[in-house]
């Protein structure tokens, strides 16, 4: 019922309303959460929207952005570089870290992995293979010690056929034509 001095959204002022009720339960990750509860503030018609949260036990799989890996045999950061180019088929990389430099434990991300140096260091990390890292996280990286492998973004260039694969496998009975694109989106020349 709303009061005197409201403006119900629903109703008139004094007199009793009955509606139904929609009652609505979502998982929301603990970096989303109060963004979540602003939207759903802003969207709700009323003054003070009834809401509860419930912190989940179950923490689920994490999977991470980015994956390690051990060479069986560690090897300097320049033969390192140098198969790098070869496999990702780029013809210039740019390196953070003495070439002299053994390195076993390897972490890579695909893409524009910068933000990601601390983690890539915390995993223990020798190396780290990933794109577009700036001057002054680079600088970071190199105080760290973490040794870091840039050989652009497009890179993820590898993935096409593997993703391929992959539609047609879960496309199958949809009878889709999964298609690779041929067209090169690296926007830097190599001279």
């Amino acid at each position: 019922m709303p009061l005197e001095g409201t403006n119900p959204f629903i109703g008139t002022e004094n007199k009793l309303e009955i509606v139904n009720e929609v009652k609505l339960e979502t998982v929301v990750h603990q970096s989303s959460l109060q963004n979540a509860i602003n939207h759903m503030i802003d969207a709700h018609p009323y003054e003070e929207p009834a809401y509860d949260i419930y912190p989940l036990g179950n923490e689920g799989k994490k999977y991470g952005v980015g994956r390690t890996g051990v060479l069986k045999e560690p090897t300097d950061l320049r033969a390192l570089c140098e198969h790098v180019k070869h496999v990702l088929d780029v013809p210039a990389l740019r390196v953070i870290g003495r070439l002299d430099k053994k390195v076993r434990k390897i972490a890579v991300l695909g893409g524009s992995g910068e933000k990601y140096i601390h983690a890539a260091k915390h995993s223990g990390a020798d190396v780290y293979i990933t794109g577009d890292m700036s001057f002054h996280i680079a600088q970071d990286a190199e105080q760290m010690g973490l040794a870091v492998i840039d050989p652009g973004h497009y890179i993820e260039k590898v993935m096409k056929e593997a993703t391929k694969n992959y539609l047609d496998e879960q496309l199958k009975q949809e009878k889709l034509e999964v298609v690779i694109s041929n067209s090169n989106t690296e926007p830097f020349k190599f001279i």
